[in-house]
């Protein structure tokens, strides 16, 4: 997974599998709505079993291969973490609409609890993207497996 964040190509390495799986392309003029998201639609049958990838609207971008600048030996560092679930139990003289600060993984992150909040209270935070896909996995893949598909703008996606 990592390789394919820190790469300077779209695919996963891992071990190769027999499972693949194509993905059908939306038509680009149309999103999809929340409730769309949520119904699975059949992107490719094969051999009686149902393979179900659908695309979501993900945020995340392709990772691309920085040089270090000319005459310079160097290596760029990537800050980032696993998704994390911040919690907090609200001080009891929270006053609504006012910011707290949580722990977060590199340091204080502030946020401001939602208005139905109360002093005393536990408030969550999950920091992590969202789902570009939503995978069902074939009947006959196995724990390590990989689906290979391809996104709706041509690019090779490998899950393990």
């Amino acid at each position: 997974m990592f390789d394919a964040m820190l790469g300077s190509c779209n695919v996963a390495m891992a071990k190769p599998s027999g499972c693949s799986v194509k993905l059908q392309a939306r038509h680009p003029a149309f999103g999809l709505s929340d409730t769309e998201r949520e119904v699975e639609e059949p992107l490719l049958e094969d051999g009686g079993h149902g393979e179900y990838v659908q695309e979501l609207d993900g945020f995340i971008v392709d990772s691309e291969r920085c040089l270090p600048p000319r005459g310079r030996a160097c290596e760029f560092e990537a800050l980032a973490t696993m998704p994390v679930e911040l919690i907090a139990v609200l001080p009891a003289n929270y006053k609504r609409g006012t910011p707290i600060k949580m722990h977060g993984p590199h340091g204080p992150v502030e946020v401001t609890p939602p208005d139905e909040a109360e002093p005393g209270a536990p408030v969550r935070y999950r920091l992590a993207p969202m789902p570009e896909f939503r995978i069902r996995v074939p009947p006959d893949c196995r724990a390590g497996s990989v689906i290979r598909f391809e996104r709706s703008d041509g690019v090779e996606v490998a899950v393990a």
